[in-house]
């Protein structure tokens, strides 16, 4: 009652080799450098347990209050686990309201550009919109790749190699979206040719493409640290990220759109401050310290990123 109903974990007492580090051992490995220090300490309330309540179900039972009432910080120490319910909710809302985000995000251009009443630009956009997509996609296998690995990582307490890999998705975010922005400008009439621009509105697609496509990189990393931030638990802030690149994008479209008159343009304009806004939010919350990962060069390896373990980035 001591060790549960206490804010702060008992002073650490000496290693035991214990059946509750065996069990440890088994299965739950992660929780073994909490729950380790305290062996004595548990086994001796197990131990005072009458008799006829040492069973296997009571064992679990004791340890199911264990493991959910300790879990280990990413940052180190040890923090109170929050009931399982209020837990996904957590979790799960800001994603939810982080995903709704992302189809308005989608329709603010559409919508704003169709006040104009010109129907050409709302067809350019409709055109434009998918090819800008492939910026999202790509930033998105980073993001849920990167996440599975750190999260996989962080539980088995390799926090270097979460770095590593945390880096490798910030780099390869950079690289990949200035070879696709250059890529896009280069080959720009061949790409409008391909998703079928009419003569009528291949100058508006190509503008709009044109403006969008120097915001790559930023792109990338808005998409990928999205998701990568919600490996540490840190769902809000990967929501925030994307609430404020969103919203800046939706005050910003009417502005420029309707009020400055730059029509198309002032779309895209709009679409990319938010994208960089969005991609400078997570990196001012890493390069605050806010996080135990790393976007740092010194941190990026490729070969230690990708092929050490089975499930890899990609």
């Amino acid at each position: 009652k001591a060790f549960l109903g206490n804010p702060t974990p008992p002073a650490k007492l000496p290693f035991c080799q214990s059946t509750v580090a065996a069990f440890l051992n088994k299965h739950s490995p992660c929780l073994r450098p909490i729950v380790v220090p305290h062996c004595q300490y548990i086994c001796h309330l197990i131990a005072s347990l009458p008799p006829s309540r040492k069973t296997h179900r009571e064992f679990f039972k004791f340890w199911d209050i264990i493991s959910h009432r300790w879990v280990r910080c990413h940052a180190g120490g040890y923090c109170a686990l929050t009931p399982i319910r209020k837990a996904v909710l957590q979790n799960a809302l800001p994603a939810m309201a982080a995903m709704l985000m992302v189809l308005i995000y989608n329709l603010a251009d559409t919508f704003f550009i169709g006040q104009t009443h010109d129907d050409l630009q709302v067809a350019a956009v409709s055109l434009a919109t998918p090819v800008f997509l492939l910026f999202m996609s790509v930033g998105t296998v980073f993001g849920i790749g990167g996440t599975s690995v750190i999260s996989r990582a962080l539980d088995e307490g390799w926090r270097d190699y979460a770095k590593k890999v945390c880096s490798f998705c910030m780099w390869c975010c950079v690289a990949i979206g200035v070879l696709m922005s250059a890529l896009f400008l280069i080959f720009m009439d061949q790409i409008l040719a391909m998703i079928g621009a009419s003569a009528e509105t291949w100058d508006y697609a190509k503008t709009y493409l044109t403006i969008v496509s120097c915001s790559g990189p930023f792109v990338l990393i808005a998409n990928c640290y999205s998701n990568v931030i919600r490996a540490e638990g840190q769902s809000g802030k990967a929501m925030m990220g994307q609430l404020l690149g969103n919203l800046l994008n939706v005050i910003l479209d009417p502005i420029m759109i309707l009020v400055f008159g730059w029509n198309i343009a002032g779309a895209a304009i709009a679409t990319v401050i938010g994208n960089v806004v969005g991609a400078g939010y997570y990196i001012v919350y890493f390069l605050k310290g806010s996080s135990s990962l790393s976007i740092s060069l010194k941190d990026f390896s490729f070969w230690q990123s990708v092929f050490p373990l089975p499930w890899g980035i990609f």
